[in-house]
Parts: C-alpha cells; structure tokens; sequence
C-alpha cells in the first residue's frame, strides 16, 4: 500500500497468514489494517504474482468494504458501494395508468406515479403511498444503494418485504420520496403499465 499515500488514511500491519486463491487470478495475500490502536484483520487483499492474464493487477490492492468503519468518495460518505461514474438512475414523474394486483386483486391504480430509470435495470414504478390500498407495516429490512440511498421494507398482504421506500433518497431523486414500489419480481404480484 505504500505506493498509495495519499489514497489510503491508514496503516497496513504487515501481511496475515491467510490466503485464497483465485483461478483466474492467482494466489491472494492479505494484510490487516492499523488505524491508531484498532488493528482489522484481513482487511485488504491483492494479487503480488498474479498469474501471466492477470498481471494488470500487480501492485494494486482492495479494500473489503464491510471490514471499514465509513467509506468516503472525497467528502461524500458512501454506503454500500462507491458510485460508477457511467451509472445513471433517473426519476420522473408519470401520468401514465400504472396498477397492481397481488394474488390476483387490484391493490394500486394510479396515475401519480414516478419511474425510476436505472442503467441495467428495468424501469421501477413508485407510487404514492396512499394509493396503495393493502396495510404496510415496516420491517426490519433494510438496504442501502449508492444511487438512491437507504430503503425501508414494507410487509403487506401477509407478504414479508412486498415493497420498499426511500424515506431521504439521494440528491436527483427526492421525487420517490413518500412514494412506494411494491415488488414485481415477486409471483403473488403483477404490475401493469
């Protein structure tokens, strides 16, 4: 890690006995990070000789993410992961009929909806809370994404996480607010555009 000083506020505490291997890779070493008195443990890994295909690799290593404390993007915090610069998630509002039935019964029917357009990912549509006719009651679950934020789970329907919400999602996507998608990739739900 030495060659990185300015891109890593820590000390590495010396290589650990643990290794893994990687077929495409190569053998990966690891080492425990130092940060004043806290010493965590098999906190970065790399590739020192990394097979012929991979020796792009050489020199660099890699955080695991659940091992830090916070995780800043310059003096952003970032959750979950850091952000890809080519990744965009876009949300508007739509007058479109939007409906959604679960086990067969309409339980939403509006035309107050926002789409949230995700690269990858198929559109997702959130309605209004109030349009939603079935009894949320929130559960533990939660989710954190680096585009939209910290997601509350809602159970409904006897239907455990059958949708979430962002109660403060990220800057570009304060629309979603007070909104609620409800899981289409469930079979017990349908939901038609």
């Amino acid at each position: 890690m030495s060659p990185f000083p300015r891109r890593v506020r820590a000390e590495v505490d010396g290589a650990t006995d643990h290794s893994t291997h990687c077929p495409f890779k190569g053998d990966a070493s690891y080492w425990s990070v130092r940060v004043g008195d806290r010493v965590v443990e098999n906190a970065v890994w790399g590739y020192p000789a990394p097979l012929p295909e991979a020796q792009w690799s050489t020199g660099y290593v890699a955080p695991y993410f659940a091992k830090m404390d916070r995780w800043f993007d310059e003096d952003t915090e970032v959750f979950g992961h850091l952000r890809d610069p080519y990744h965009r998630v876009d949300a508007r509002p739509s007058s479109r009929r939007v409906r959604v039935n679960v086990n067969g019964e309409t339980v939403a029917d509006t035309t107050e909806a926002v789409v949230v357009s995700e690269t990858g990912a198929a559109n997702r549509w959130y309605l209004p809370i109030d349009a939603v006719s079935i009894d949320l009651t929130a559960t533990d679950t939660t989710t954190h994404c680096p585009y939209t934020g910290q997601t509350t789970y809602w159970t409904g329907d006897g239907i455990a996480d059958i949708a979430w919400s962002y109660p403060d999602p990220f800057d570009g996507l304060t629309t979603i607010a007070g909104y609620v998608s409800v899981d289409d990739g469930l079979d017990a739900v349908t939901v038609t555009v």
